[in-house]
């Protein structure tokens, strides 16, 4: 195995055992800060070992050529070394293979040290003025309204330009602002919630999380910023004095952009109703304010919701299935409503709702392979420890706070109704015509899913009381612990010297 690999394994190790020592025996609990530097060992390790490449997490190609447009605005710029990472499988002029180091369908793939860092560095050789194609005008990711979600990587791919570094340097630093980004977010979340801190924390370090944090894609936003909604909800539920508008507008538009990169989260936001109507100064304060919701709600689902109206569902995405006709599906689902409904709920509690698909959400390495494939009784434990640690980690406040039943219902309609709008919008968009089943809906849509589930849905009564600092460092140790054997396994161990 090559040096580098071996290192970053290590790190990880080295830094998770001195954090949760340091968790254990401390005077002030602050789990926070142990999740972040566990959580930046682990994107570290799949970072540094591969610099340079595409074909990791699920569409990276199309991220990275999104965030490489917000960092320039105008007048995009995209040297060979881009079109190699944005067009999967593209060979340009100067290069030995294709970015994806031939990936594609390779059930057991090894690549050796040298060719890695002598890939990189035809990257950044080939990163030249004279292999540059510009773009004139505004990039058109500027026109989404998902692109705030790729702040962070245009970010790290602008410092990068200018500071002048290695086009290899450079793509590291992409990845690396989205990993800081998601640590970031993530800690002031574990910071705010009053309860459950243990939790956020398991949650937020899931090897896909991380994973999907360490590359391009824009989970890591809408992940990092939903829990962080989360946490500013149960605060409001914990605390005793009235909502404030300031509050109230803090929440709205923490939600705002945990949303913007997939709107069709948008039911989530409806966890602000389980605020109870004591913490109003008046009726009229709150109808006030469920209508300021309201119109941030409608301004979220009007992103995808107008375009798709215009173009009564659209040509559909061909990508996989050339039979998918976004207008020829809703035609279908008009005449036969019974059929669609069917299909969504038996696909949703027949098929995706399912163990294997719920462990593969939480240890899913993209294209690298799932864990859950493998090894799928260490797979399911994992879906097991997370709702362990949900039951056991009591709130510090009596079930009053939550309204238990109240909250675990709406909180359980919610996640259903969220999962149903991906589904139907997947059937229209990417499911042949007339299927029988949903295309397309992959694990990883579950994770902004799991800490509402967990905190609301799984709020279970009891009289137990376990000592905090204790349950963080064994919670801690058993996620690196699974972090640590998943990224060797699937990742590290196949860099061979």
């Amino acid at each position: 195995v090559s040096w580098i690999s071996l290192g970053t394994a290590l790190g990880i190790v080295a830094v998770t055992g001195v954090t949760v020592l340091a968790v254990a025996l401390e005077r002030t609990w602050s789990p926070q800060r142990a999740f972040v530097w566990i959580a930046l060992a682990s994107g570290l390790a799949f970072i540094l070992p591969f610099p340079v490449t595409n074909y990791l997490s699920w569409d990276d190609e199309i991220h990275y050529d999104n965030a490489l447009q917000l960092s320039y605005v105008f007048d995009t710029e995209e040297t060979a070394s881009d079109t190699m990472i944005i067009e999967r499988y593209a060979i340009e002029d100067g290069f030995t293979h294709d970015a994806t180091f031939g990936r594609f369908n390779n059930d057991i793939p090894y690549w050796g040290l040298a060719d890695v860092t002598g890939f990189a560095d035809e990257f950044s050789s080939q990163a030249d003025a004279e292999s540059v194609t510009v773009e004139e005008g505004l990039g058109t990711t500027l026109t989404k309204f998902s692109l705030v979600a790729y702040l962070p990587g245009a970010i790290g791919l602008w410092i990068g330009r200018l500071l002048h570094v290695p086009y290899a340097v450079t793509f590291v630093l992409g990845r690396l602002a989205n990993l800081l980004s998601y640590v970031l977010v993530t800690y002031f979340a574990i910071r705010t919630i009053p309860t459950r801190k243990t939790l956020l924390c398991i949650v937020a370090l899931l090897p896909t999380s991380i994973f999907l944090a360490a590359n391009y894609s824009y989970d890591a936003w809408l992940t990092s910023w939903m829990m962080l909604a989360v946490a500013l909800t149960v605060r409001e539920l914990e605390a005793p004095e009235q909502l404030t508008l300031s509050r109230w507008a803090l929440l709205l538009l923490v939600y705002f952009f945990a949303l913007s990169p997939k709107a069709i989260y948008f039911p989530l936001m409806a966890l602000l109703m389980l605020i109870p109507t004591s913490k109003y100064a008046s009726k009229g304060q709150r109808s006030r304010y469920y209508l300021l919701a309201v119109f941030v709600a409608l301004l979220v689902v009007s992103t995808f919701a107008l375009g798709f109206l215009s173009t009564g569902g659209g040509e559909g995405d061909t990508r996989v299935f050339e039979e998918a006709s976004g207008t020829g599906q809703v035609g279908h689902i008009m005449q036969n409503p019974l059929h669609f409904a069917w299909t969504l709920l038996s696909f949703l509690f027949g098929a995706y709702l399912s163990i294997p698909m719920v462990s593969a959400s939480l240890a899913s390495y993209g294209y690298l392979g799932n864990p859950s494939d493998f090894y799928p009784l260490l797979a399911a434990a994992l879906v097991a420890f997370v709702m362990i640690i949900a039951v056991v980690e009591s709130p510090k406040r009596g079930t009053e706070s939550f309204g238990r039943l109240r909250g675990a219902a709406w909180a359980l309609a919610l996640c259903v109704m969220t999962l149903l709008l991906i589904a139907a919008a997947l059937y229209i968009s990417f499911t042949p015509v007339g299927s029988s089943t949903v295309e397309g809906v992959q694990p990883r849509y579950l994770i902004p899913l799991i800490l509402p589930f967990c905190v609301f849905v799984l709020d279970i009564p009891h009289r137990w009381r376990i000592n905090d600092r204790a349950l963080s460092a064994v919670s801690l140790s058993v996620s690196a612990l699974y972090l640590v054997f998943f990224t060797w396994k699937l990742f590290s161990s196949t860099i061979v010297a």
